[in-house]
């Protein structure tokens, strides 16, 4: 039709964009609008919703099939994520809402159109413009929620599948940015906190709903992940601790009520996809571990791997390393057939026997010699705090032994020299300590609840508990 020409001739004189078929192709070279304004899109205020307005009268699902015949790598990209059929999955959701007027629907093909140029000026490799763009998109999308919802849509959810592609491909072309531009700057960051206001009007919507699978609320978790993952990758906890919390508290008030009055009848995170369901517990259980939250940390990691496919190896790997630095650092040991598996024996198998044995010194070369690997996953500070159970192990093994001595005696089995701890760490590690340093490991010990006792410094010595043991934490 008339419309449809002119929307795609804008498409092609706006981003450069190539047709699937040639005549297609060589026609709007040759209708080509005359007098275009170089570098095409323009981000002022509704030039994008104005000037699709006048072809999309009546909406036209043509439009979106221009996105799904460009032949650049964004294009590709957004095709192989919301699958092959996207584009009549897309019309079959549009087709729901027939209700709607043309301007609801002129605020999603800008969305659209915002992606077709961020493509063009990727494949032109202007990697700042094709940022602009996606972070337009996203924000017309924000608009879009607004104006959809159940009084007018009979099921307001259906976007959600295009909201994911849509988040994820604003972060990666962000990334993209960062590297084409040499330096870490606010790219990631203006994604996240537009999917901010994305996942603050997602919880803000009050439309009545008939069936959980209507409701935009199931959108949440894919929206808080994109989040976390734009959070890490700048090292900027400012925005994701909220978000989860959040999004916990949406669950619980969810779970608790009833369909009738909005609620899920069960877990908001159950209704993501798998997934979606690994990244959410992966990346609480990071933000556990940073809060120092070491037991929550892995419960979150032990939920993630059982639910992570054997098949993504990598992501396997990224999990259980996480799970066993937590693991350590508690005083847990790992199976060393599990190490074996997945090939991080190498680096943790060492780890083990140093803290096993007591052998500081050994645990010290290890961690200095895997100092790259720990810090680029950001565990080096965290997986350090298990050196302290190297002295666990020490006191421990010298308390067992002065039992098999004196074993009925507690005054002997429960009061220890501290010298007689330093000339064991010598024996094990063969160099010297000082006795501050085997006071500071004390202390650690002791306010960790991993010894059971109290310094008396006027006698040098560490008394223990008497009843019971009093390593509650060592394992077994």
């Amino acid at each position: 039709s008339k419309a449809t020409v002119s929307v795609l001739n804008w498409l092609h004189t706006r981003a450069d964009l190539y047709c699937l078929d040639r005549q297609m192709s060589k026609k709007f070279n040759k209708g080509g609008r005359k007098g275009a304004p170089a570098g095409g899109y323009r981000a002022d205020g509704g030039s994008v919703e104005s000037q699709l307005q006048g072809g999309l009268e009546n909406f036209n699902p043509e439009t979106y099939a221009a996105l799904f015949t460009m032949q650049t790598g964004l294009a590709r990209r957004l095709r192989d994520e919301l699958g092959a059929g996207g584009v009549e999955a897309l019309n079959k959701r549009l087709a729901w809402c027939g209700t709607v007027g043309g301007g609801v629907h002129a605020k999603l093909s800008a969305v659209v159109a915002c992606m077709a140029h961020a493509a063009g000026e990727q494949a032109r490799g202007n990697a700042t413009a094709a940022h602009d763009a996606m972070l337009d998109a996203v924000k017309n999308m924000n608009q879009y929620l607004d104006d959809v919802t159940s009084e007018n849509c009979p099921r307001p959810a259906w976007m959600i599948a295009f909201l994911g592609p849509l988040l994820h491909t604003a972060r990666v072309v962000a990334m993209d940015c960062e590297k084409a531009e040499g330096a870490a700057g606010k790219r990631v960051d203006d994604v996240a906190s537009a999917a901010r206001n994305t996942f603050t009007k997602i919880v803000s919507d009050r439309s009545p709903v008939t069936k959980v699978e209507d409701s935009k609320k199931r959108g949440l978790l894919i929206v808080a992940n994109v989040i976390a993952k734009a959070s890490f990758y700048r090292n900027n906890m400012g925005f994701v601790r909220p978000i989860y919390e959040n999004l916990r508290r949406m669950d619980e008030q969810l779970t608790k009520k009833p369909l009738s009055q909005g609620g899920f009848g069960q877990p908001l995170i159950a209704y993501g996809s798998l997934a979606q369901q690994v990244a959410y517990y992966y990346f609480s259980g990071r933000v556990a571990m940073l809060d120092q939250e070491f037991a929550k940390a892995e419960e979150y990691f032990t939920t993630a791997l059982k639910l992570c496919h054997t098949g993504y190896r990598k992501n396997v790997i990224r999990i259980l390393t996480f799970l066993v630095t937590v693991k350590l650092v508690q005083g847990k040991f790992p199976n060393p057939a599990l190490l074996r598996q997945y090939g991080l024996d190498g680096i943790f198998q060492p780890i083990v026997e140093a803290m096993q044995q007591g052998q500081v010194a050994s645990f010290d070369a290890v961690m200095e010699q895997y100092a790259s690997f720990f810090a680029k996953l950001g565990l080096y500070v965290v997986l350090h705090r298990a050196r302290v159970m190297c002295y666990l192990t020490l006191i421990r093994r010298v308390h067992h032994a002065r039992c098999l001595v004196r074993p009925d005696d507690s005054n002997y089995t429960t009061r220890i020299k501290i010298p007689l701890l330093m000339d064991a760490f010598e024996a094990a590690n063969g160099k010297g300590i000082s006795q501050e340093e085997v006071e500071c490991a004390l202390v650690c010990l002791i306010a960790n609840k991993q010894i059971l006792g109290y310094i008396s410094l006027k006698h040098d010595t560490v008394v223990l508990k008497k009843q019971g043991s009093p390593f509650p934490t060592f394992p077994k």
